[in-house]
């Protein structure tokens, strides 16, 4: 049996993968390719819970710690996952192992280790077959651009301008399994089979067993981008409504919905990072040169001779205001208030009165030259 893990990165179409492979189940199966279920009243997109066996509790993301009280039902989540998978590869006998989890994408101890290889399999020896190791990665400047704006749909504090470690990622899994197993590839449609990811993962790892595309159901959502402006309006909400409170609540996700709509309604906009903010992360370290050298990665748009050169460039310390993140047209944000203020959305009077106070202080700023 070949296990592919598929670790992520975040933000590099892990929802359409996984909402794919979720609604493709027996296609799947028919071709010899397990992609199991979780334990019933767990999500069943993913195998997120795998990671409740790799870090502390405290280390988990947020959304773990609304799903599990405490470490001790973290634990007991992994290990039903655990019996689960067991007994399903009993009785399934499948060619093929798929677990997809972006959590997964973290550095593992000899603990994690340890665990990982009790769930699937040591390929060393007789208990595990083959490992595939299946990531694909940003450069730092996009994926921490997609991160904020992830960030600003439950939170109004940015996090301080730093990229995602990949290397040690990698090579802890390299460490366990080989460095031979690990396929990563930068999240670039331009490389990726039919500019699509799940084309791509298909190609790259389930050909053998016949998988195309095509025959795979579509996911029923996936995460769109909120432009910069409807950003903002999010994060002021959140600042004024939900303070201190990192976590999503109805009345954020219906604000989400709302704006989104308008953002379409507008015309789509894709966010940027001001100016000299993307240089500063993606030229902040060496690393992509170690990740093209180890692992045959290779950012394009990258300059390499400058990473060889030494030329760095220190992130700004500290977290920033998203105004200092994100290029903002003010016009637009405007435009976007107002078509909130004419919707059903903003039918409750705390939030007309809230919007009505934040076109104020922005027109305020606005005489002001701020």
């Amino acid at each position: 049996m070949r296990t592919i893990l598929h670790i992520g990165m975040s933000k590099t179409g892990t929802t359409a993968l996984q909402e794919t492979f979720a609604r493709s189940r027996k296609v799947l199966a028919g071709r010899g390719v397990l992609y199991p279920r979780n334990p019933p009243g767990g999500p069943q997109r993913n195998h997120q819970v795998i990671a409740c066996g790799l870090a502390p509790f405290e280390r988990l993301p947020r959304e773990f710690h609304s799903r599990y009280r405490d470490a001790e039902a973290a634990r007991a989540a992994f290990g039903d996952f655990a019996g689960m998978l067991g007994a399903r590869l009993d009785e399934a006998r499948p060619e093929v192992l798929l677990l997809s989890g972006e959590s997964m994408f973290r550095v593992l101890n000899a603990t994690a280790a340890r665990r990982l290889v009790g769930l699937i399999g040591d390929p060393k020896d007789d208990s595990g077959g083959e490992v595939r190791v299946a990531a694909y990665v940003r450069r730092p400047s996009e994926h921490f651009l997609s991160h904020i704006q992830q960030a600003m749909r439950y939170s109004h504090r940015p996090r301080p301008a730093r990229g995602r470690e990949i290397l040690p990622v990698l090579d802890s899994y390299a460490r366990l399994f080989g460095a031979g197993a690990i396929d990563a590839r930068p999240f670039e449609r331009e490389i990726m089979a039919d500019g699509d990811v799940v084309s791509d993962f298909c190609a790259r790892h389930l050909a053998d067993r016949g998988v195309t595309r095509a025959e795979l159901a579509a996911p029923a959502f996936v995460n769109e981008s909120l432009s910069a402006e409807a950003s903002d309006i999010s994060r002021r909400y959140r600042a004024a409504f939900h303070p201190g409170k990192d976590r999503f609540s109805p009345d954020s996700k219906a604000l989400l919905a709302e704006l989104a709509d308008i953002d379409i309604r507008l015309g789509p906009k894709r966010p940027r990072l001001r100016l000299g903010l993307g240089e500063a992360l993606d030229y902040a370290t060496t690393e992509p040169l170690a990740l093209r050298d180890r692992y045959g990665i290779e950012f394009a748009g990258l300059d390499y001779g400058r990473l060889e050169r030494g030329e760095l460039v220190r992130p700004p310390a500290g977290r920033l205001d998203l105004d200092a993140i994100l290029v903002i047209d003010r016009e637009r944000r405007c435009a976007v208030f107002d078509a909130l203020r004419g919707s059903t959305w903003a039918d409750m009077a705390e939030r007309r009165i809230w919007i009505e106070r934040e076109l104020g202080s922005l027109a305020s700023l606005e005489a002001a030259g701020a």
